[in-house]
């Protein structure tokens, strides 16, 4: 008998005796994350209960803190989708069209909560990644509440082809775009955060 499963046991047993566990670890002083349902400025009816979905699935593999209800959490994910789109796609020599594509644009934003009012300090103008915050994402999210903070904020589009003869395809490549987009805003707006000072 190989002693390599016996070895591959061993240290899987001397990872969870030392604490060692995979996720973005949250700074002290943040004990919860949760996810806000985004508003959905699209025309595709629902998507934002499947992004929601995607963004509950993402938080919960990435990252190292238990997801609660957003109204008691620390951090929070807040956002709204602001475009589903339709894209052109390849056509054979007579003009059949063969494949074609979904292409979905978000903008999310992390906000602390329950801060005391002498801890808010005037939003920065960049995010701490250092990405520029235009005024136009600043006018387009929600406004915060009294006790909130806004730490950073992001717009991202993403898109995935499908084969029309695909069946299902569409709603395959939407399935795929809202996990990438989700993966994307936990790992941008809270992987910065990892092993920080509290915010």
């Amino acid at each position: 008998m190989s002693a390599r499963p016996w070895l591959a046991a061993g240290l899987c047993a001397l990872a969870a005796a030392c604490g060692y566990s995979t996720g973005i670890r949250m700074p002290d002083g943040i004990e919860s994350v949760g996810v806000e349902v985004f508003g959905n400025d699209s025309k595709l009816r629902d998507l934002e209960v499947e992004l929601q979905s995607a963004l509950v699935d993402a938080m919960e593999r990435l990252v190292h803190a238990p997801l609660v209800d957003p109204g008691r959490a620390d951090l929070v994910l807040r956002g709204r989708v602001v475009d589903y789109a339709r894209r052109g796609g390849i056509r054979s020599a007579q003009n059949v069209r063969l494949e074609t594509g979904v292409r979905i644009a978000v903008e999310a934003q992390l906000v602390r909560r329950g801060l005391p009012e002498d801890a808010l300090a005037p939003e920065p103008a960049a995010g701490p990644a250092g990405r520029p915050a235009p005024a136009s994402d600043r006018d387009s999210t929600p406004p915060t509440a009294p006790g909130e903070r806004v730490l950073d904020r992001l717009r991202l589009g993403q898109e995935f082809g499908f084969v029309l003869s695909e069946t299902q395809g569409e709603a395959r490549a939407r399935q795929r775009t809202l996990r990438n987009l989700a993966d994307r805003i936990v790992l941008d707006l809270l992987g910065g955060l990892s092993g920080d000072a509290s915010p």
